[in-house]
C-alpha cells in the first residue's frame, strides 16, 4: 500500500511529461492522481488498528545490499493524510499562467508529495535524511522561480541555505551511529542505544548526537534563536509556497524531533529539557510579541506559525501522553488553520497586490464571503473552543502543569497574545470604512470556496470528534514514553 502511494505521483509526473502539449491536461492528471492517492491515505487510516503498537502496513524496497524498511504508525499516518489532502487543493488553487508553468509547478508538487510520503514511512534514519535534504531541492525552485519579484531568489538561497547548515552536523552523526552500531534502521537503533546508554562511557557521544539532531530539527521547526529564515521566507514565496511550508516543511522538524531526538535517544533528553523549555517559552512571547508590531499580513501569520510550532515542543519534552498527544494533534491543526490563512492572505494579495495592512478596511463590506472564513480560521488560530487547535493546546497546557507550574502559568498567559494579534487582524482588516485602496473588489471565486471548505470543515470536525486522530496516537506514545 505504502510502494503504491510512493509510485502513484511518480506515474502523475510521467503522464504530464508526455501528454504535455494538451492544453490544461496537467492540471487534470495532478488533481485527479492527487485525489486518488489521497482516498488511499484515507482508507489506510480507517484500517488501522488503534490496539496493535507496531508499525502497520509494512513494506520494503529491495536494491543492491540495500533494503529500505517501510512503516507507518498513528504520528507518521496522520502527516501523510495532511500531505495527500493539501496536495489537491494546492493544485486546484494555481493561478492559470502559461500551459507550460502550470505543468512545471505540478510536477514540482507531484515530486514533493512522492519524497513526503517517503520520508514519513521510512523506518531508516539514513533514508530519513536523505529525503529530508532532497525536499530542499523542489521547495527551492518554487520560492526562487515563482515567488515575489523582489528578492525570491534571496529567500530561496536563505531557505536552502539555513537547512543544510544545521543537517551538515547531523549528517556527521549519522555516519558516526553506522559505523558504531553498523545500521540506521529505526528499531535497531532504539535497541542498541539503549544498550549504550548503560555505560557511561558513552555519554559524552549521546550528548553531541543529541545536540547535532536537535540543531537540525530546531532550524526546520524554526526555535528561537533559528527562526529569523521563515518570516522572510514567507513573505518571498508564492501562495502555494506558503502554504507548503506552514502546512507540510515545518512539520518535518517537529516530526524529527518526536521520531528520532525524543524516541531514539530516550532518557539523554532529560538533561536538555530545561534549555529546551527557556528556548520554547522565548520562541512564543517573543514571537507573539513580534507579531503584534508587524504591518506585512504575511508576516503576521509567519510568526503566529512559530508560535503554534513551539508549543508542539513544550508538549514533546514534558514526557506526558497529554503533551506528546496535544504536540501530534498540533502538527495537524496548524496545517490546516495556517494554511487557509496563508491562502485568504494571497487572495487578497493577488486583488490588490498588497500586503500591508494600513492599506485594508473594511472588506466585510465588499466580501462578506472572505470576512466570514477569515474569521472562521481567526477563530481557529486562536484557539476557540470548538476547533481543532482548542484541543491541542489545551493538551499541552494540561501536561506542563503537571511537568512545571511555573511554565504552565507562562504557556496559558502567552495564550492572550495570541488572542490579541489575532483578533487586532481581523478586526483591522475586516471591520470600520472601506478604504480607496480595495473600493472595487470581487468576492471569493468558486474556486477559492471550494480549496478553502476542506481546510475549515476538517478544523471544526477535529475540534468537535478528537478521535479520528487521537485515537491512533496512543499506542505509539505510550512506546516513545515507556
Amino acid at each position: 500500500m505504502l510502494k503504491i502511494l510512493i509510485t502513484l505521483p511518480i506515474v502523475g509526473i510521467i503522464l504530464i511529461q508526455f501528454l504535455e502539449k494538451r492544453e490544461k491536461i496537467g492540471r487534470i492528471i495532478g488533481m485527479i492522481n492527487t485525489i486518488i492517492t489521497m482516498y488511499i491515505s484515507l482508507y489506510m487510516l480507517i484500517s488501522m488498528n488503534n490496539n496493535n503498537a507496531e508499525y502497520q502496513f509494512r513494506d520494503s524496497i529491495d536494491l543492491d545490499y540495500i533494503r529500505i524498511t517501510l512503516g507507518v504508525d498513528g504520528i507518521s499516518m496522520s502527516l501523510i493524510l495532511v500531505t495527500t489532502i493539501l496536495m489537491p487543493i494546492l493544485i486546484l488553487l494555481k493561478e492559470r499562467k502559461r500551459n507550460k508553468e502550470i505543468n512545471e509547478i505540478i510536477k514540482l508538487l507531484l515530486v514533493m508529495e512522492s519524497m513526503l510520503i517517503f520520508l514519513f514511512s521510512s523506518l531508516d534514519l539514513f533514508f530519513f535524511f536523505l529525503f529530508f535534504e532532497l525536499l530542499l531541492i523542489p521547495m527551492f525552485l518554487l520560492i526562487g522561480i515563482y515567488g515575489s519579484k523582489e528578492k525570491r531568489v534571496e529567500a530561496a538561497y536563505r531557505f536552502i541555505g539555513v537547512s543544510m547548515m544545521g543537517s551538515l552536523v547531523m549528517l556527521i552523526s549519522i555516519i558516526i551511529i553506522y559505523v558504531k552500531l553498523g545500521t540506521t534502521n529505526n528499531e535497531l537503533l532504539i535497541i542498541k542505544l539503549y544498550n549504550l546508554s548503560q555505560f557511561k562511557e558513552f555519554q559524552f557521544f549521546f550528548f553531541i548526537l543529541w545536540l547535532t539532531f536537535f540543531l537540525s530539527f530546531a532550524i526546520k521547526v524554526p526555535i528561537f534563536p533559528f527562526h529569523t529564515w521563515l518570516p522572510f521566507v514567507h513573505v518571498e514565496a508564492p501562495t502555494i509556497g506558503s502554504m507548503l511550508l506552514a502546512g507540510i516543511m515545518l512539520k518535518l522538524g517537529t516530526y524529527g524531533l518526536i521520531r528520532y531526538t525524543i524516541s531514539i535517544l530516550g532518557d539523554i533528553n532529560d538533561y536538555f529539557t530545561p534549555i529546551v523549555f527557556i528556548m520554547g517559552l522565548l520562541s512564543i512571547i517573543y514571537g507573539s510579541l513580534t507579531t503584534i508590531r508587524q504591518i506585512d499580513l504575511k508576516k503576521i501569520i509567519a510568526y503566529s506559525s512559530i508560535v503554534h510550532m513551539n508549543y508542539t515542543i513544550l508538549g514533546y519534552y514534558t514526557n506526558e501522553i497529554e503533551g506528546i498527544n496535544g504536540g501530534n494533534y498540533l502538527m495537524i491543526s496548524h496545517a490546516f488553520v495556517s494554511c487557509g490563512l496563508f491562502l485568504l492572505i494571497g487572495i487578497i494579495y493577488k486583488r490588490y497586490h498588497s500586503r500591508i495592512i494600513m492599506y485594508y478596511s473594511g472588506l466585510v463590506l465588499t466580501m462578506p464571503i472572505y470576512a466570514t472564513f477569515f474569521i472562521l480560521f481567526t477563530l481557529g488560530n486562536v484557539s476557540l473552543p470548538l476547533t481543532s487547535s482548542f484541543i491541542s493546546e489545551i493538551l499541552v497546557i494540561i501536561s506542563t502543569f503537571k511537568f512545571n507550574f511555573f511554565v504552565a502559568f507562562l504557556i496559558s498567559f502567552s495564550l492572550l497574545f495570541s488572542t490579541t494579534y489575532g483578533i487586532w487582524l481581523a478586526n483591522r482588516i475586516l471591520f470600520g470604512e472601506l478604504t480607496k485602496h480595495i473600493e472595487y473588489s470581487k468576492d471569493l471565486t468558486k474556486t477559492e470556496i471550494i480549496g478553502l471548505l476542506p481546510l475549515i470543515i476538517l478544523t471544526i470536525i477535529l475540534g468537535i470528534n478528537t478521535n479520528i486522530i487521537l485515537g491512533i496516537y496512543t499506542l505509539p506514545v505510550l512506546n516513545i514514553i515507556y
